[in-house]
């Protein structure tokens, strides 16, 4: 299991884009996944995932998120009730789930190659 990306929540894309390219990230994809809009930037090896949030207020709601080889070798979290959303599958071929750490804390996991 390696980090794939952290989450943030912004209300304003374009001020949000501005301020990470000012400290060196550069745009990789942008995509839409149940009507959020979702833009991801890479330095070097980190990723952060910039989520367009629609409200006057963005939500302090940060998430790490960590790349598996296989979304099903993670039954344990539907064993356990500590999945929050999905499974869900990106147009990319992305498949992801959400689960609640021991705190209340949002951790994404994310298989980004097909297994055979």
């Amino acid at each position: 299991m390696k980090v794939h990306h952290i989450g943030i929540e912004t209300n304003n894309i374009e001020k949000s884009r501005r301020f990470y390219e000012q400290l060196g990230f550069q745009m990789k994809e942008r995509m839409v996944l149940m009507g959020e809009e979702l833009y991801f930037f890479t330095l070097g090896d980190f990723t952060i995932e910039l989520i367009v949030q629609k409200t006057e207020i963005a939500a302090a709601n940060p998430h790490l998120c960590l790349e598996v080889t296989d979304l099903k070798e993670q039954a344990w979290a539907v064993q356990t009730g500590t999945v929050f959303e999905g499974p869900f599958s990106f147009e990319n071929g992305w498949k992801t789930l959400f689960v609640e750490g021991p705190s209340g804390e949002m951790v994404e996991l994310v298989q980004t190659k097909t297994t055979p």
